[in-house]
């Protein structure tokens, strides 16, 4: 992984030099960083009449690129998918993410990025596609990606009006950061 940032530095510092003063974009899969291993599932059971019950994953580390700390965050876009693979029963589901400077950072109301909340109906055993865009966050945390790492915290909000337990899992299945940066890199 370190040789990958390596090779992007590389890249990135060689447009720079190129481009003069200006701005240079980073796509980051931060899908690769939270798939496997559980850290990319959020499990779930919700009994009947629960509402708005909260269910999360733990707090993972994701590393960004390295030298950017002086600069200027024009752009911050996040966009994936997550499946809610239902198990049984049915009612709603929604996704709240947070993203602080370090893991307790996570749990705080403020870390939250998504406004109104993305939400899908679940039923059965179906599953649901739930579409996550965030279209600039930087005006907010802007500070937090000049860092070197971010936390990522996945939260589920289930919420079960039925007679029978609501239950199944919340899987991430794409996961991508945009981040733009004025100059001042390295």
């Amino acid at each position: 992984m370190i040789g990958k940032w390596i090779g992007v530095s590389l890249v990135a510092t060689a447009m720079l030099a190129g481009c003069g003063q200006g701005t240079v974009g980073f796509d980051v899969d931060l899908y690769s960083w939270l798939t496997g291993a559980s850290k990319d599932t959020i499990p779930y059971a919700a009994p009947p009449g629960a509402s708005n019950l909260a269910v999360s994953n733990t707090p993972q580390k994701i590393s960004l690129l390295p030298g950017v700390g002086s600069s200027l965050v024009d752009t911050v876009r996040i966009t994936g998918t997550m499946d809610l693979r239902n198990q049984s029963g049915s009612g709603t589901l929604g996704l709240q993410m947070y993203l602080a400077a370090d893991s307790a950072g996570t749990y705080a109301a403020s870390a939250g990025v998504f406004n109104p909340l993305p939400s899908a109906s679940v039923s059965g055993t179906n599953t649901s596609v739930l579409t996550l865009t965030i279209p600039n966050l930087s005006a907010r945390l802007d500070s937090l990606f000049t860092a070197s790492t971010i936390w990522v915290r996945m939260v589920a909000s289930v919420s079960n009006p039925g007679l029978t337990l609501l239950q199944g899992k919340a899987v991430l299945t794409g996961l991508q950061l945009r981040l733009v940066v004025q100059d001042k890199l390295f």
